[in-house]
């Protein structure tokens, strides 16, 4: 009765609950990607939630268990929490909530090559987005829909919801959301087989891209180069690995569960990398090529560098630029 009391003023105050400090040190071990320790916390949160009567926080454990499962590459385990939670959402008429778990389940069945199934969730997803009048939420789910249409090699719908969701970028003056858009509109020409049209989208993208350079000048050069740089690693890695699981390629490119997610999470909806079976990786035709043009830009770059270093005859050999 005391800890339920406790629970109780804790979120009438706004403090962190016992079960919200589990699933924080939960989250913090999923995001340096250490699954078992972190559905140790989440279980324990889970249980905590239970004998307390926290029902949102039982919705809460129940999806991160299911996060911890779907970073696992096990999508029966992680569909099974996800629902869990879907249900409490729905008991307490939690909308907002009720959104995120569809959109979850929409991604766990995008990732395990269930198009029809994804779009399924996404669009009930997107339906309470617009209930809501959630645009930035709307505009995610335009984009993952976009996502789906596109993977399933239906490029006229995938370019149909990228303009919706692009539409909205500009509607907020969301840059970094409109250079995504434009970006993901190229993919899907070049994967048309209309190079003429992909280069335009790409080239509004890369303007986009480019603009903070003359805001922050070689800082933001040095973050796109770095982000290069990690996906080249991610995709030469899981190259080398052959079949690798997720935790391998993490450790090896020496990232955080976050940013491996990120990153790995893009290989994945380019189709630079695809699930050989339920746990590991493998390159496929399309990462391979883009190995061979990263590494083809290397070299030119690299040329480029050597002979700019080459003194001239007005400069000393030992001079230091």
């Amino acid at each position: 009765m005391i800890e339920t009391l406790k629970t109780f003023f804790n979120k009438l105050l706004g403090l962190p609950t016992d079960s919200d400090s589990k699933n924080n040190k939960g989250m913090i071990e999923f995001n340096l990607g250490r699954f078992e320790s972190a559905l140790i916390y989440f279980t324990e949160a889970l249980k905590t939630a239970e004998s307390l009567k926290d029902i949102k926080g039982k919705a809460s454990s129940l999806n991160n268990i299911g996060l911890v499962y779907q970073g696992w590459g096990k999508p029966e385990q992680a569909l099974e929490y996800y629902q869990k939670a879907l249900e409490i959402d729905e008991e307490l008429k939690d909308i907002r909530g009720k959104a995120t778990r569809l959109n979850n389940i929409g991604l766990v069945y995008q990732g395990w090559g269930k198009p029809e199934q994804a779009l399924e969730y996404y669009q009930k997803a997107l339906e309470i987005d617009e209930e809501l009048k959630d645009i930035r939420g709307k505009a995610t789910r335009l984009n993952n829909i976009g996502l789906v249409y596109q993977g399933w090699g239906k490029p006229e719908q995938a370019l149909e919801y990228y303009q919706k969701a692009l539409e909205i970028d500009e509607e907020l003056k969301d840059i970094r959301g409109k250079a995504t858009r434009l970006n993901n509109i190229g993919l899907v020409y070049q994967d048309w087989g209309k190079p003429e049209q992909a280069l335009e989208y790409y080239q509004k993208a890369l303007e986009i891209d480019e603009e903070p350079k003359e805001k922050n000048g070689n800082e933001a050069i040095l973050l796109r180069d770095r982000r290069w740089e990690i996906v080249q690693d991610l995709l030469k890695i899981t190259k080398e690995e052959n079949k690798a699981k997720k935790t391998r390629i993490m450790q090896r490119a020496n990232l955080d569960w976050r940013n491996f997610q990120r990153y790995f999470g893009f290989l994945l909806e380019e189709g630079l990398i695809e699930n050989c079976d339920s746990n590991c990786y493998e390159l496929t035709k399309r990462g391979e090529e883009l190995i061979r043009r990263l590494d083809h830009v290397d070299e030119i770059l690299n040329r480029k560098v050597a002979i700019f270093e080459q003194p001239t005859e007005k400069v000393k050999q030992d001079k230091i630029f």
